[in-house]
């Protein structure tokens, strides 16, 4: 768990397993945030650390996907930039995310996201 500025405790980052990924997140409800990232990129060690503080009471499940140990996952997602973002809303693909890794342009992108009807999955 981790507790943001405004004293809301944010789930901790999940791991999900490409073999039983859609099935998982498929299931939660409310919404999901994946990112994708690897363990040397200094950007994604950003986004770890930002996201879940930046989102708290927004989204309720964080899901870090590596993008090198789950290739599958990566290039169904498109992903070939780190990180990379995308997010579910009661279990449908919604959006990918694209925005600055700060509170304000983070919480911005999820709720454009979620305003808008969800989208076909990758």
């Amino acid at each position: 768990m981790t507790v943001a500025a405004s004293g809301v405790v944010a789930p901790a980052w999940r791991s999900v397993h490409e073999g039983d990924f859609h099935n998982t997140v498929g299931q939660w409800p409310g919404r999901t945030l994946l990112l994708f990232g690897q363990p040397g990129c200094g950007a994604c060690r950003r986004a770890e650390d930002v996201v879940p503080a930046a989102l708290a009471g927004v989204v309720q499940h964080f899901v870090k996907i590596d993008a090198a140990a789950q290739a599958a996952l990566a290039r169904e997602f498109d992903v070939f930039h780190l990180p990379a973002m995308h997010l579910y809303i009661d279990g449908r693909y919604h959006a990918p995310l694209h925005c600055e890794l700060t509170t304000e342009a983070l919480r911005a992108a999820v709720v454009r996201a979620a305003c808008a009807p969800a989208a076909e999955a990758p």
